[in-house]
């Protein structure tokens, strides 16, 4: 599997633009405090921001009424929507994974300061498959990169420290899955660590929708809902069941 220094050292692949350059390297010294809806609050360096605060509201609005015992956040970022889930008793426990340590690292950052470090594992992965979870998801959410590249031209003009260098990688993976290796390897392994009644809810660009069911089939699930959330017309909640 390619990392994103592979990708960054190589040649001959073309990306949409992410953002201005120039508000883009302000947005990687910010900090971020949002509340959550039980009133408590997380706090994150805003390079970890993926969109999921603000999808959070629409995973709440689809599981709501609903209990589960042990849920999972693929692609993890700064962890709100599984904070929401956990801090309004939807979940029993919450687990995390994330390709990037400081998003693992913020999880359980924010789990200790929500008295929640008992109920919050975390792991730092770019292959879901290699992690020896404690136990199976009875729930699965994830807000994955929606793009499958990176422009580079972002990179050696804007970004030039080490330390920016480290977060700005980080800033582009989470805007894009080179080559979609991520959704794959997630689509090949989940299916090892569910619970045959679990729902899996992932964010995806409606013009996926047909290469995200076959990788869904091949690992024995079903897609049984599309879930909007406006105003993007283009993004959308997966819903999956195994099959």
């Amino acid at each position: 599997m390619k990392t994103i220094q592979d990708i960054l050292n190589s040649d001959g692949y073309s990306v949409p633009r992410l953002e201005d350059p120039e508000k883009l390297k302000d947005r990687l010294q910010e900090i971020e405090s949002l509340q959550l809806t039980s009133g408590k609050s997380i706090t994150f360096p805003l390079h970890l921001a993926g969109g999921g605060e603000h999808y959070r509201f629409y995973f709440l609005k689809i599981l709501q009424g609903k209990k589960y015992q042990n849920a999972f956040e693929w692609c993890a970022g700064h962890g709100i929507i599984g904070f929401e889930l956990l801090t309004s008793n939807i979940c029993e426990t919450l687990t995390f994974s994330d390709c990037y340590d400081k998003s693992t690292e913020c999880c359980l950052k924010s789990a200790e300061e929500l008295n929640l470090k008992d109920k919050v594992t975390a792991y730092t992965s770019d292959n879901i498959g290699s992690i020896l979870f404690e136990h199976k998801f009875d729930l699965v959410v994830g807000n994955p990169p929606n793009s499958s590249g990176i422009d580079r031209s972002h990179i050696n003009k804007y970004f030039t420290s080490d330390t920016q260098f480290e977060d700005l990688v980080h800033f582009l993976r989470i805007n894009a899955d080179y080559d979609y290796s991520s959704h794959k390897e997630f689509f090949d392994n989940i299916h090892k660590f569910i619970t045959p009644t679990a729902d899996i809810l992932i964010t995806a660009q409606m013009s996926a929708k047909n290469w995200m069911q076959n990788l869904a089939l091949g690992s024995d699930l079903e897609l049984i809902n599309i879930i909007d959330m406006p105003p993007d017309p283009s993004l959308k909640i997966f819903h999956f069941i195994p099959n």
